[in-house]
């Protein structure tokens, strides 16, 4: 369904029309849905982890590079992310607790196999260096919340016929209630409305998991005994 449907969805409850065009309009009321969609359709989108939204990037190994470029669609990480080591399959690499700790890690600290990994200036980072042969994979939450006619992912919603990447519905009770915020009208009953079905929706896609076959000796944020490799 596209965007265009959505706002026609919401324009019929709101002004009782249904309007043709939204985005090429020069109509007050179109102006105005034009101007909250893209608004309310990143709101929803940060309100939930989304299965739709989630993306694998993969960082390969040169051994000296630790500062990773973002894909540019990269939004945030989920809060419970894990790096994954495409060679170290039994354990991967673990979370720094907090900047100090990236710090003591690579001045004092043996970081261990495969390393450790931390998000800062807007890159991902990860230490000790991997190797050449070496390549760490994770889940990304995107910043594309829609799609264009042709399926290109957008940031931005721009044209009646991008589709929204989540639930239509969801982006429909969004513009209803603020619309009448807008227009200074009472909006509690068309909010709550909006949040219940956010958290219904939600709810169950957040629900749904990934499941990984077979058992992990190591826990990826687990901290081991010694880090280092012992040379006899």
């Amino acid at each position: 369904m596209t965007i265009l449907s959505a706002c026609q969805s919401a324009s019929i409850r709101l002004v009782g029309r249904k309007p043709t065009t939204i985005f090429s309009s020069q109509k007050v009321f179109e102006l105005e849905l034009s101007d909250l969609v893209q608004e309310a359709a990143v709101d929803i989108a940060k309100a939930f982890e989304w299965q739709a939204l989630m993306v694998l990037a993969e960082h390969q190994g040169d051994g000296t590079t630790v500062a990773f470029d973002f894909p540019a669609e990269y939004d945030r990480m989920p809060v419970k992310g894990n790096i994954h080591s495409a060679t170290w399959q039994q354990s991967g690499y673990r979370p720094a607790r907090d900047r100090d700790h990236w710090i003591n890690l690579q001045t004092y600290l043996s970081a261990g196999t495969p390393g450790f990994w931390i998000v800062l200036d807007n890159k991902m980072q990860i230490y000790p260096p991997m190797g050449p042969s070496e390549k760490a994979q994770y889940y990304f939450i995107t910043s594309e919340i829609a799609k264009s006619a042709s399926g290109d992912g957008k940031t931005v919603i721009s044209a009646d016929d991008d589709v929204f990447k989540l639930d239509e519905r969801l982006l429909t009770l969004a513009l209803i209630w603020r619309w009448k915020e807008m227009k200074g009208l009472e909006y509690s009953e068309s909010m709550a409305n909006y949040e219940r079905a956010l958290a219904q929706i939600g709810g169950a896609d957040k629900g749904r998991r990934i499941l990984s076959v077979g058992s992990r000796r190591t826990s990826i944020d687990a901290d081991l005994a010694f880090p280092g490799t012992i040379i006899p």
